[in-house]
Order: structure tokens, then C-alpha cells, then sequence
């Protein structure tokens, strides 16, 4: 038999995954109405490190672009979510896998 502390880590690691991939969820769909196709196509990576949202770009030049429109998207993230949920920061960074692809 499995003991209760067990049991009860388990089943709080599920649902804060499953709370997270929903919040991933909401995020990716307000990125999609937030960025242009063109500027969609340089992220590479989208994930979550507890309130701060981390994105992998593709290059050094569309890392500066986007950079430019971190508070905005900040803003505007934090408008369409729940107040538990808001993002605290965003953390834009050069994606080595693409950029040693490219060289």
C-alpha cells in the first residue's frame, strides 16, 4: 500500500502540471494574436519557470526585435489571464541548438 505522503505529492505534481499546460495553452493562443507570423516563426522554445515565461529565438537580430516588445506583450499577457496565473516576467534568450544550426 502506498503511503498518504506519497499519494498526496503525486497528486499535487499532476495537478499543477495539468494547471500549467492549461496556462501554456492560454499563453500560446494570445501569442498567436499578439505576434506577427513572421515574428512566430523565430520562437523556438515556449516554457514556464514558476511566474517567469521563457522563450528561445532563433537568432540574434529577431532577439533584439522582440526584446523591443517585451512590456507590451508582458501587459497584454497579464490582461488576458487570471491574477493567480500572471506572468511576473519574460525572459527572452538566443536558442543555441538554432544558432549553432545556422553556422
Amino acid at each position: 500500500m502506498e503511503p498518504i505522503r506519497a499519494t498526496t505529492q503525486k497528486l499535487i505534481r499532476d495537478w499543477s502540471s495539468k494547471r500549467q499546460n492549461r496556462e501554456e495553452g492560454v499563453v500560446k493562443n494570445n501569442l498567436k494574436q499578439f505576434f506577427t507570423r513572421q515574428e512566430q516563426r523565430h520562437i523556438t522554445k515556449l516554457f514556464f519557470r514558476g511566474a517567469r515565461l521563457i522563450m528561445n529565438v532563433d537568432s540574434s537580430a529577431w532577439l533584439y526585435q522582440l526584446n523591443l516588445k517585451k512590456e507590451q506583450l508582458l501587459q497584454y499577457l497579464n490582461q488576458t489571464l487570471e491574477p493567480h496565473q500572471a506572468i511576473a516576467e519574460i525572459l527572452l534568450q538566443l536558442d543555441r541548438d538554432e544558432a549553432k544550426s545556422e553556422t
